[in-house]
């Protein structure tokens, strides 16, 4: 049976369904027969009747005709018993597949994951009992009073309703037995439906004891948190989920069973005396009351028990910023180390040349020494009188200009000499792949022999072979001529598999830029031809990029060469390509290119030429947050304290600094600072960044002609350029009329953004920047005017009627925030203006503050006044509708 099916689905032959009648809301009820696998010999015949309310009640009626060998007449308790323990079972079992996820949750969470073995409150009525007896003489605390116990409980009450009738009420259960009882079944159902939930209410209440336990425990494991380390909070955190989660489930089962009980309508008190003396022994209302009484009780605890989670949830929160703080300071040392180390790798080279200076020097004017054999303590000869004393030595200086330009040459030559051994291997590649593959042992023992092998190594196992064994060689000429790779395999020749292999290759650097782009071998060309008829569907992943295609390029190269040899005999199989590492401080021509930058113009157009897609995409580590300003710099020339009103929120990515960390062509496109704020930018080290600048007031401008540029982003969003994916080149701003300005910013100088200024850029070489956002009060009318993207999850948003209020509310405030230069802007002014019009502008600016209200001083065309508005972003939006004065008209002569 299936909950959010329109049908019952069961297995043929064990259950039987037939509904009886339902209401569309409110009930349903259905007959299940039930024929369960019993062991041989027994048969049960067993009929449900189930009644499902809307209240949360659910009832099961089995009307008993026989068990054993004892009929409807003669049924003793202790096989009732027994039968109705299987009845438990068997109605779980059935109600089991008829609720929904959520409602099986509640049950697993309130029973401790035992729900099946849950209590139900039992109802019987039988037409005599016997022995008949007086009701007082059935609680004899004996043998009669233990039978009764077996199916219902423990007995607090038994009434003589008639001289036939006897009414017994327990705690698991009552029983009404006479010739009239099911002319009393409503009163009876009523008195269960109770009971059952005073069950629950039972069951809730242990179940908070058991969660207050769980609390306390997290309590002395946050406490303790040191002691056990680092690794004991993952368990207190997913200990805080569960019992949050179980929090939420006990608070929601309470208020539809308080609403359940409230809208329980009890039955009317039967007009006969057998009727109106059972509905006083059953206490209808004061059972109902007193539900409703434990339930708002159970509300007050479980409140109490929500304040200790709350309470322990913001402890663990400051544990866990704790814990991000450190980690924080410590990638704050780790940068500095870089930036250190980086500094430090710029002296290095700086001695090294001196050092080399100081060796050319020395060799060069050896050499001279040697020429006239002066070092080995003989007489000059004749010829070096002749031909360098008289002419060189005896000339006044000329000797001296000779020594030096010797000088230069030398320097020259060893210069040439150590920049062609760099040249040689300045490019280096690293490519690990994890293979397990099938090779010829034969074969590649042959190959082996050709090779010259430096270095093998094995690992032994138990019984002395070894079982891996790694081949160390180098391969020239490979991949591209003038190339020289390290090779190691390591392979399994137990199972005659090669495991892994790993390829360090060194080559020239006009070597480097065609591996980069050579076309595949024809092997890949027909592996990739061969997948492209079977999956002529379009990709849905993103094409590989340069570094990808390169490797497996040069590991497909690897396999041929093995096919050739005969080692690697799978033809359509390729060699798995584990990872790669690239030799960072080895391709620094790769990456800082650019070291010429005394002409920025030039460096300019190789960048915009270098975007046609022939160049590698660029790294560029951006939106760290982390600040390169220590402590002693905390008060000035710091980014991370400005004098700036956003002091007052916090915001992510916008009040705390950020690093930027990026290579040469690494850029960022056209855009505005989230809700058009301030921004700061400082290098701290490293090569320059080159800015384009569009002023406030042409930022329409730039707005249509990126909207007739990308027509299909602005179709997706209206404020795509806040997405930082338009570049757009100079030439294009000028084709459209949009001015723009220049900025060169060298390391030590700070670029200022003002607000609504597009700007973009990108890096003449490898740096590292900083910056940060900020705001004074001339950004607020800008504030109240800013766009946000909707698109975009993760867009900042101000709220600007909170930010405001608490501004001009909190200290500092009035004349202390607005100081010498209030902040001016043009509004819509119907009072203060000669015109009819409701749309003239005028020229208003902020001139005092008192809590809650700001004084504007209006400049009208007539007189001069002031008005007191509120702080409200609404208002202010309202009338503002420029951030700059009002153009001064001149009237027409």
């Amino acid at each position: 049976m299936q909950p959010t099916e329109t049908h019952f689905e069961v297995t043929p032959g064990l259950t039987q369904v037939k509904i009886l009648d339902f209401d569309a809301i409110r009930f349903i009820n259905f007959e299940a027969e039930i024929n369960f696998p019993e062991s041989d010999g027994v048969i049960q015949v067993e009929n449900f009747g189930m009644h499902l309310h809307v209240s949360g009640a659910v009832l099961y009626g089995v009307k008993i005709d026989a068990i054993m060998n004892h009929t409807e007449r003669s049924i003793p308790l202790d096989l009732l018993a027994r039968l109705l323990v299987d009845v438990h079972q068997d109605s779980s079992g059935i109600i089991h597949d008829l609720l929904s996820r959520y409602q099986l949750s509640v049950l697993d969470m309130l029973f401790m994951g035992k729900a099946e073995q849950r209590n139900k409150y039992n109802l019987i009525t039988a037409a005599v009992i016997e022995p008949k007896l007086p009701a007082r003489m059935y609680l004899d605390k004996g043998e009669r009073e233990n039978e009764l116990k077996q199916v219902l409980g423990e007995i607090y009450a038994c009434y003589d309703i008639t001289r036939d009738d006897v009414l017994f009420l327990g705690r698991d259960g009552c029983l009404l037995s006479g010739p009239g009882a099911e002319r009393y079944e409503a009163l009876l159902t009523t008195f269960m439906g109770l009971n059952s939930r005073e069950i629950f209410i039972r069951n809730f209440f242990v179940r908070t004891f058991v969660l207050n336990d769980m609390l306390m425990n997290l309590r002395q494991s946050i406490r303790n948190y040191r002691k056990h380390g680092e690794h004991a909070l993952k368990g207190v955190k997913k200990s805080l989920s569960d019992a949050a989660r179980h929090m939420i489930l006990l608070i929601e089962c309470l208020q539809y069973l308080l609403e359940s009980v409230e809208a329980l309508e009890l039955p009317p008190v039967p007009v006969d005396i057998a009727g109106s003396k059972i509905y006083k022994s059953l206490q209808l209302l004061e059972r109902k009351n007193n539900v409703i009484v434990r339930c708002k009780d159970s509300i007050k605890l479980i409140e109490r028990l929500r304040t200790q989670l709350d309470t322990l949830i913001t402890k663990f929160e400051g544990i866990s910023r704790l814990q991000l703080t450190y980690v924080s300071q410590g990638f704050d040392i780790n940068i500095q180390r870089l930036t250190e180390s980086l500094r430090v790798r710029d002296q290095l080279g700086e001695n090294l040349d001196v050092i080399r200076m100081i060796f050319a020097g020395n060799l060069s004017f050896d050499i001279i020494d040697r020429l006239s054999g002066g070092t080995f303590n003989v007489p000059n000869p004749s010829w070096f009188l002749d031909w360098i004393k008289k002419p060189i030595i005896d000339v006044p200086l000329a000797f001296l200009v000779i020594n030096l330009l010797w000088l230069a040459v030398v320097w020259i030559a060893i210069q040439a000499w150590l920049d062609r051994q760099v040249f040689r291997a300045g490019a280096t590649l690293v490519i690990r792949a994890h293979t397990d593959k099938r090779i010829n042992l034969m074969q590649l023992r042959r190959f082996l022999s050709q090779r010259d092998l430096q270095l093998g190594t094995f690992e032994y196992e138990l019984g002395g072979r070894p079982e891996l064994q790694s081949y160390i060689w180098v391969e020239d000429c490979f991949p591209s001529k003038g190339s020289t790779t390290h090779v190691m395999i390591v392979v399994d020749e137990k199972q005659k598999l090669l495991r892994s292999i790993r390829l360090q290759i060194a080559c020239p650097l006009e070597e480097s830029v065609p591996i980069h782009s050579r076309r595949l071998s024809r092997g890949m060309h027909r592996m990739r031809s061969y997948s492209t008829l079977r999956r002529p569907s379009r990709r849905l992943h993103p094409a590989p990029s340069s570094v990808t295609t390169m490797e497996n390029n040069i590991l497909e190269q690897f396999s041929i060469l093995l096919r050739g040899e005969g080692v690697y005999q799978e033809r359509h199989a390729p060699l798995a390509r584990l990872g790669s590492q690239l030799n960072l401080l080895a391709l620094t021509h790769s990456y800082n290119q650019e070291t010429n930058t005394d002409n920025p113009m030039e460096v300019e157009r190789r960048f915009w030429k270098g975007l046609r897609g022939t160049m590698d995409a660029p790294v560029y580590g951006a939106d760290i947050v982390a600040s390169l300003f220590g402590n002693v710099d905390a008060l000035s020339w710091n980014l991370g304290d400005l004098n700036t009103i956003l002091r007052k929120i916090d915001l992510p990515g916008v009040t705390r600094p950020m690093l930027y960390f990026g290579m040469w062509r690494a850029m960022f496109a056209f855009h505005t600072e989230d809700m058009d704020l301030f921004s700061i930018n400082y290098v701290h080290t490293g090569k320059p960044k080159f800015w384009y600048g569009i002023p406030p007031d042409a930022a329409p401008q730039l707005e249509r002609a990126a909207q007739s540029m990308f027509p299909e982003k602005h179709h997706t969003c209206s404020q795509f350029l806040r997405h930082k994916t338009s570049l757009i080149s100079p030439a294009r701003l000028r084709e459209f009329g949009v001015p723009f300005y220049r900025a060169y910013q060298k390391p030590g100088e700070f670029v200022i953004t003002f607000p609504a200024a597009y700007h973009q850029g990108f890096n003449l070489g490898l740096n590292i920047a900083e910056a940060v956002n900020f705001a004074s009060l001339h950004w607020i009318p800008y504030g109240l005017k800013a766009k946000v993207c909707k698109c975009l999850p993760d867009s900042v948003r101000i709220d600007m009627d909170s930010f405001l209020t608490k501004l001009f509310s909190e200290p500092p405030s009035g004349p202390e925030l607005l100081g010498d230069d209030p902040w001016v802007f043009s509004c819509k002014c119907h009072k203060y203006c000669s015109s009819n019009s409701s749309d003239v502008e005028v020229e208003a600016k902020v001139t005092a503050v008192e809590g809650k209200y700001i004084r504007v001083h209006y400049k009208g065309e007539s007189a001069d006044n002031d008005e007191w508005l509120p702080v409200s972003s609404k208002e202010l939006q309202r009338r503002i509708v420029a951030v700059e004065p009002p153009l001064v008209k001149t009237k027409d002569l």
